[in-house]
Order: structure tokens, then C-alpha cells, then sequence
């Protein structure tokens, strides 16, 4: 039982891959592709090469596991490439809703189910406002879907409906559209003054269009579906239309198909250099980053991280447990520190610290300054301002000191003030320097005149 469970879930993953011969594979697709194009025209790749893809290239996207790069898409479209994009239930709807396009239900109640399953319903070719079909399913009478959504745009955006499927009870849901990635006018395909495509064109073509074609059933495509002829019909048209002549010149282009779960490296229209290179690295790891957030850390980037995880603890514990520590003393037995003690030696140890503002020193020197001048000029309770102009008045020291004491005094009060308001300043110790010699310079003329002068 064991053995058979793993079987049915091999053979479910293996659903739309182009070089799957089983019943839920697209081999047979790609052996209509080759018949129609030519075998060295189709590349079943794993990666869409985005720096290879070309204008007059197609690109046909089968149940997308991954979310497209919307930019790389976007750009190939609008340069004159066509994508033909297949998805029911995988993660095309990121890029359907770039497009303004969105997923909804099938019909509940078809018209015409296949062996009057629902889940099977016949979807049949959309009759446009001329009453015929669109070229993509010329030739298509019906195709038989499986369990397929249907698809609606955002009001106002007119796309062409290819495919619909009918219903007893509602209108019929469009099951595959195509819309044009460009100016229609520019490209060709509508007139002058006509909603229409226009049928002839006399002036010369002056811009690319891309083509998008977008379908809610990738299942209609699949080697089982292909036995119906309708469903085999469509798949020739959908190959042929993809990779067929348009306005703008002849498409002999390559058509790419990709399914599943698949990448894509480069820059669509930039090739080689610094910038390419590192745009596709940025673009890559962005995807990374986006597929991480959806699905989580890939099982071996996971056990890996979790290695280091416990090897960066277990060294850590380590490093802790065999670490040495110095027998600390007991908290009395320790010696005070000179800041923490009273006295003229705690007090140098707090104003010498590294730590201790360059202004409280300043304002230690002016207190040191104004009790030496009053005691020298035998006036008590004086200001340093006033006692700077009493000695001015009684020409008590030179010009030159008079003038230092002045310049002192205004320095001394700017450190004071910033301190009271809490304003930061910027004190170098070469300024701290120069003051206590200017200090000590003015204190010592002041005691060459009182011996000269008692």
C-alpha cells in the first residue's frame, strides 16, 4: 500500500511537464508544436532565459508553481513577444491580476458537461461583433475542460474572448482571453476611428504589440484531452497563433514552454556588462527573498542554519562554563576610590576625571580665583566682575593683566552660564591650561605690589 501511495503521488507532481508520455503529461503538445514549427523551434526549458528571449519569440506557461516575474514580463510583452498563459489553480493569478484580469468559478450548471459531469464542462469558441471566432480557434468546434476556472477583467478593460462556457442558468463565463500589450493603433490593428481590428493596412506599421493569452485550464492541453478533437484542434491553433505572423513583420521566432515549478534568469532587453550582471543577481535574489516568504526556508538552507544554530550555543556554553574568574574581595575590604573620599584629594579626583565636564573645572578656578583677589584686595563678599573694575580703579595690575583678568572673567561667566542652563560647550584642555597661567600670573603681580606696597 506504502509502495503504491508513493507511486500516485510521483505520477500527481508529474501533471503538464512537456516530456511526460502519461496520460496527465503534454508530450503530445510538444510533438504538435514540432510538427507545426519545426523541432528546433520548440525548447522545453526550465529556466526562461530572459536575455535570449527575442520580439518574434513566444513564451507558453503551463501551471505555474511560482509567481512570474511580472517586470521581465511586462518588458517582453510591450517589445512585440506573446506569452500564452494556461493556469487553473497554480500562481499565474499574480501576473493576471499585473493584467487586470482575475479568476473566478466556472459555471455550476453547464450546458453541456462532458458524460453530464460538471466538473467537465465544454467550453466553445466566443463569436466576436463580425460573428466569427477569433483566429486562435478557428477550426474549434468544442474542447473539454477539467475542472477549470473562468476569468473576468476589471470594468471597462475590453479584451477579446476566445473561449467561453456556457451555462443554463447565467451568462457564459469567458474561459481564455487575449488582449493586446500595446497601442493597438500604432501597431496596426485598429483604425482610424474604429473600435474594430482594422482588416487592411495601407500606412506602414510605426510600433511592436505583444499578445497575452490568458486560459483557465491547462488541462485542456494534456496528452488524455488531446484524444478529443477539438481539444487537439486548439492545441495546433494555440501553437500556431503563439509564434504566428503579425502587423508589425514575420514572427519566425522560438517558442519556449516551461511548467510547473521552473526559473528564470537574465534581463529581458539587457545583455552582458556590469549593470546586467548585477540586476540579474538583485532580481534573482528578490525572488529568492519572495519564494522564501511564500514557502519557507528550503529544507537543507534550514538544517544547515539550525546546525550553526546549536554548534554557535554549544561553543558559547562552552566558552562560559571553562571561563576564569578573579576571586573578587569582599566589598569592605576594598579600598575607596579617590572620588568617592572628602576632602581637597576627592575633590581633584572627581575634577581630573575623564569623565567630568571641562566646565566644572573652569567654575573650580573661578571660585579658587575670586577667593584669592578678595582676600588680596581685602574686600569680602565681592563679585569678580566688581572686584575686576575695583582694580582697575586702583591700578592694582598692569595694562596687560588688567586686560587678561577682564578676558578671564567673561570666559568664566560664559562656562558658568551654559552650566547653569544646561547648554553643552566645548572647553579643550589647552583653553583650561592657558587660563590657570593667566590666573596664576594676575595672582602673582597682585602679591609683587602689597610687598612693595603694604
Amino acid at each position: 500500500m506504502a509502495l503504491c501511495i508513493a507511486f500516485f503521488a510521483a505520477t500527481a507532481g508529474a501533471a503538464f511537464e512537456p516530456k511526460d508520455a502519461t496520460w496527465q503529461g503534454t508530450s503530445e503538445l510538444v510533438a504538435i508544436a514540432r510538427e507545426k514549427l519545426g523541432k528546433g523551434r520548440v525548447r522545453i526549458v526550465a529556466s526562461i532565459p530572459w536575455e535570449e528571449m527575442q520580439p518574434m519569440d513566444a513564451l507558453l506557461v503551463l501551471h505555474p508553481e511560482r509567481e512570474l516575474d511580472c517586470r521581465e514580463v511586462a518588458a517582453f510583452l510591450a517589445a512585440g513577444g506573446r506569452l500564452g498563459l494556461l493556469d487553473d489553480y497554480g500562481s499565474g493569478d499574480s501576473l493576471l491580476r499585473r493584467f487586470r484580469i482575475h479568476r473566478v468559478r466556472a459555471p455550476l450548471d453547464p450546458r453541456d458537461p462532458l458524460r453530464n459531469n460538471p466538473n467537465l464542462p465544454i467550453a466553445v469558441p466566443s463569436v466576436g461583433p463580425d460573428s466569427r471566432p477569433h483566429p486562435v480557434v478557428g477550426g474549434v468546434d468544442r474542447v473539454v475542460t477539467n475542472h477549470p476556472t473562468g476569468l473576468e477583467t476589471d470594468r471597462g478593460l475590453r479584451l477579446t474572448t476566445v473561449l467561453e462556457l456556457p451555462s443554463l442558468s447565467e451568462p457564459p463565463t469567458p474561459l481564455a482571453l487575449i488582449g493586446v500589450i500595446g497601442d493597438a493603433k500604432r501597431c496596426g490593428l485598429v483604425s482610424d476611428g474604429m473600435d474594430e481590428p482594422a482588416t487592411t493596412t495601407t500606412a506602414p506599421v510605426a510600433g511592436r504589440c505583444g499578445r497575452l493569452l490568458a486560459m483557465g485550464d491547462p488541462s485542456a492541453v494534456m496528452n488524455l484531452m488531446l484524444r478529443y478533437p477539438g481539444n487537439r484542434a486548439f492545441a495546433a491553433r494555440l501553437v500556431e497563433y503563439l509564434v504566428g505572423d503579425d502587423t508589425w513583420g514575420r514572427r519566425s521566432g522560438n517558442l519556449y514552454i516551461v511548467a510547473n515549478d521552473f526559473t528564470e534568469r537574465g534581463t529581458y532587453g539587457k545583455h552582458g556588462g556590469f549593470m546586467g550582471a548585477l540586476d540579474e543577481r538583485l532580481e534573482a535574489l528578490a525572488r529568492l527573498v519572495a519564494e522564501t516568504r511564500r514557502d519557507g526556508l528550503p529544507a537543507a538552507l534550514a538544517i544547515l542554519l539550525g546546525a550553526l544554530s546549536a554548534g554557535g550555543a554549544t561553543l558559547w556554553a562552552i566558552s562560559r562554563a571553562t571561563r576564569k574568574y578573579r576571586k573578587a574581595a569582599p566589598r569592605y575590604a576594598r579600598p575607596t576610590p579617590l572620588v568617592a573620599q572628602g576632602g581637597l584629594a576627592g575633590r581633584a579626583a572627581v575634577l581630573s576625571a575623564e569623565t567630568t565636564h571641562r566646565a566644572l573645572v573652569v567654575l573650580e578656578l573661578k571660585a579658587a580665583l575670586e577667593e584669592a583677589v578678595r582676600e588680596r584686595m581685602g574686600i569680602p563678599d565681592a563679585s569678580l566682575p566688581w572686584l575686576a573694575e575695583e582694580i582697575d580703579r586702583q591700578d592694582a595690575l598692569s595694562r596687560r593683566n588688567s586686560d587678561a583678568l577682564r578676558q578671564v572673567v567673561t570666559e568664566m561667566a560664559r562656562a558658568e552660564a551654559a552650566v547653569s542652563h544646561t547648554e553643552r560647550i566645548a572647553i579643550p584642555d589647552a583653553a583650561i591650561r592657558k587660563m590657570h597661567e593667566t590666573v596664576t600670573g594676575i595672582l602673582a603681580e597682585l602679591d609683587e605690589r602689597r610687598r612693595k606696597h603694604p
